[in-house]
């Protein structure tokens, strides 16, 4: 009856390029089409609100000849998408249309006496009422956690006669609000595996019992005693033959989740394990028997990197932390001190991972993933804190980062919440979707 195109400018994925997708659709009795999803392009054909943040949510509704009716787009500061869209059964055009997606904006539009007005965590799943002509809200709430990485994620909606709204989704989380449930939390779940040299990569299962949380982080050390670190949703695990694991001592650490991890083996005179999580970043010089507190506390630290090369006093060390909605922090006495410094990245983003491709042959290329994209610096490793410009990969939020820094040219990796894994040779220029048989998943470690 109709096929058309729904979106923006056109150009290569990234910033500015009329990147555009719908991740949900309903049709009401008279054959309206109510489409959902993102857009990071400034070019949409929105008759309701304009691009606010690297990717925003949209909410269309097309009549029965594939025309808009109204296109709204809507989000806050950082990275929103719209997953999801519901009607009421048999609802009289115009039809309301009620949206659920994912936010990492603090300053996502949400509506007064709903059920969560305020995001806890780095993001959240959203709902929203759209009125029957786009132009406002009915109400519209956050639904999240408090701990970081194990956010809810909503995969389905549905809305009775009377406007009910009914979600489905997963969440590992402890802190979801529950109300009249038939279950409480669950204990904590995750695994953890350890793998072989390439020749023989079958995995074997260490001893992992569910007391000690989902893991979050890990750090091997082979010159700190030959010690591996877990940071998991309870607080850090040691294990000294990678099979065992037991609760560090931590004294002085604060008690629940270690979301970010840094085993610095080269700091003289003792090795500094840093260690990060919801209530600042703190350092260890005894191996994880005791900690103390860094120069950042009261941020939440989603990831902490030395980026020093070679043996040198901890007192002299540069270091990166990145922070859930409060962008990246940098150090350059080993963190007895921080600062934010304006380098060109968002100072309210989230920041979550930081990887460089130095193959020893050629300058060093850094990568710091965020809920905006990717940003890179080609200077960072030689005049700290460098100077960050945004790449080409700005939608959708970065979870992880890696570099497989022997190939030539060097290959950067970076993991998304909820589209897979994207890879690239020239600096994220250009990027394809990586081979790998999963789509759609969040990669949450590379």
């Amino acid at each position: 009856l109709y096929s058309t195109l729904l979106g923006g400018n056109a150009g290569q994925t990234g910033a500015g390029s009329g990147f555009s997708f719908g991740s949900g659709i309903a049709v009401d009795s008279v054959g309206n089409a109510f489409v959902a999803g993102g857009t990071d392009s400034s070019g949409f054909p929105a008759t309701v609100g304009s691009i606010t943040g690297s990717t925003d949510a949209f909410a269309a509704k097309l009549n029965t000849a594939g025309t808009v009716s109204y296109a709204r787009v809507f989000g806050g500061s950082d990275f929103d998408r719209a997953t999801g869209v519901g009607l009421q059964p048999n609802c009289s055009d115009p039809c309301n249309a009620y949206i659920h997606g994912i936010t990492f904006s603090k300053n996502f539009p949400v509506t007064g006496g709903v059920l969560q007005n305020s995001l806890a965590s780095e993001a959240a799943e959203f709902v929203t009422e759209l009125s029957g002509d786009g132009t406002s809200s009915v109400f519209s709430t956050f639904l999240g956690t408090t701990d970081f990485l194990t956010f809810a994620s909503a995969n389905g909606i549905a809305v009775d006669t009377s406007g009910d709204v009914f979600l489905i989704g997963s969440t590992t989380s402890q802190n979801f609000p529950l109300h009249n449930q038939l279950q409480g939390a669950r204990p904590h779940n995750g695994a953890l595996l350890a793998f072989g040299p390439s020749s023989s990569p079958t995995p074997t299962n260490p001893t992992w019992p569910s007391a000690n949380g989902t893991p979050l982080t890990i750090q091997d050390s082979s010159n700190t005693a030959n010690a591996v670190y877990v940071g998991t949703t309870t607080g850090l695990f040691i294990s000294t033959d990678g099979f065992t694991f037991s609760k560090a001592p931590a004294t002085g650490l604060p008690a629940g989740a270690v979301t970010a991890l840094q085993v610095d083996g080269d700091s003289t005179p003792n090795p500094a394990i840093f260690a990060g999580g919801p209530a600042g970043l703190y350092i260890s010089t005894d191996l994880g028997n005791t900690f103390s507190a860094s120069g950042l506390i009261n941020k939440h630290i989603a990831t902490v990197t030395d980026v020093d090369n070679g043996p040198g006093p901890l007192n002299a060390r540069d270091v990166i932390a990145g922070t859930v909605g409060n962008g990246v922090w940098t150090s350059t006495d080993g963190g007895a001190t921080f600062s934010q410094p304006s380098i060109g990245i968002p100072t309210s983003a989230t920041v979550t991972s930081l990887t460089a491709n130095d193959n020893g042959t050629s300058a060093i290329t850094v990568f710091i993933g965020t809920s905006r994209g990717v940003y890179v610096s080609a200077d960072a490793g030689t005049s700290f804190p460098g100077h960050w410009s945004v790449t080409n990969l700005t939608s959708p939020a970065i979870a992880s980062m890696n570099a497989d820094r022997n190939s030539t040219p060097p290959g950067d990796y970076a993991g998304t919440y909820f589209e897979g894994v994207f890879e690239s040779t020239d600096g994220f220029n250009t990027f394809i979707p990586a081979n790998i048989p999963l789509t759609g998943i969040t990669a949450g470690a590379l």
